[in-house]
């Protein structure tokens, strides 16, 4: 009974197709077992000790190194959800304390499209911090961004709120 698992002879037995490439050769598709290696010793059959395949660059030195060789460190950019965070509770004081239609709508535009925009910038700036080879993660981050999102809902709510009561009395 032979080997299930001797792969040695496989294919050498086949007929090649014959084609003017393989006849030349004397070699093609099925004319060496799996455990036999190429005659030049490389796996693929060929070497790749030439100049032409070999990588010199500085590009290729390190990964995550910078030109003067120290590593790159991703940290999360939390200055734009402190600012977000600033500027909601700056809109959420307003609408609070001031029932003016101008200072309300300076309120509502504070709190809504200016403190998520100062989110999206921290989202994009953390996205690309993240892909450095070595990302610091900070554990107080997700709560800042909670933060802001609530601060900025209560400044949208009660300017939203003022500005209905405002057109109510029209």
């Amino acid at each position: 009974m032979s080997d299930p698992f001797n792969f040695g002879s496989y294919g050498a037995s086949e007929s090649m197709p014959e084609s003017p490439d393989n006849i030349k050769a004397g070699h093609g598709f099925g004319s060496r077992g799996f455990n036999e290696s190429p005659a030049d010793g490389g796996p693929f059959g060929g070497t790749f000790s030439d100049s032409r395949n070999t990588v010199t660059s500085e590009a290729f030195t390190g990964f995550g190194e910078q030109p003067g060789g120290a590593i790159v460190v991703g940290r999360p950019p939390t200055i734009w959800l402190y600012f977000g965070l600033a500027v909601a509770a700056i809109g959420a004081v307003l609408a609070a304390l001031f029932s003016q239609i101008t200072i309300v709508s300076l309120a509502w535009i504070l709190a809504g499209p200016i403190a998520i925009g100062f989110l999206a910038v921290f989202v994009l700036q953390d996205t690309r911090s993240q892909s450095a080879p070595i990302y610091a993660v900070q554990t107080y981050v997700p709560w800042l961004y909670r933060g802001l999102l609530i601060v900025a809902a209560i400044g949208v709510g009660l300017s939203a709120w003022r500005i209905a009561v405002w057109v109510g009395h029209l």
